[in-house]
């Protein structure tokens, strides 16, 4: 018998994932003006670049929920 799938689980993740990117892409937005004092503006692009990643590593995970091998569901899990 085939095991269910976790629908609700990959379903919350990539919704996550989604918010992280977004969040990601308005902090980079929110870099560019703050690049009058550049020390500032350089850290904030890169805590936006760090949210970029981490929002497609959490898709990644949320992809990895969605398949049909156990042991690709548990490393998506972690990944989440």
């Amino acid at each position: 018998m085939p095991e269910e799938k976790p629908t609700a689980a990959f379903i919350v993740s990539l919704l996550a994932g989604i918010f992280i990117l977004i969040n990601g892409i308005l902090i980079m937005i929110a870099s560019a003006f703050i690049f009058v004092i550049p020390i500032a503006g350089v850290f904030v692009a890169l805590f936006g670049i760090g949210e970029l990643i981490f929002g497609l590593i959490v898709m990644f995970g949320a992809i990895m929920i969605n398949s049909d091998d156990p042991s690709k569901v548990r490393t998506g899990g972690l990944l989440y």
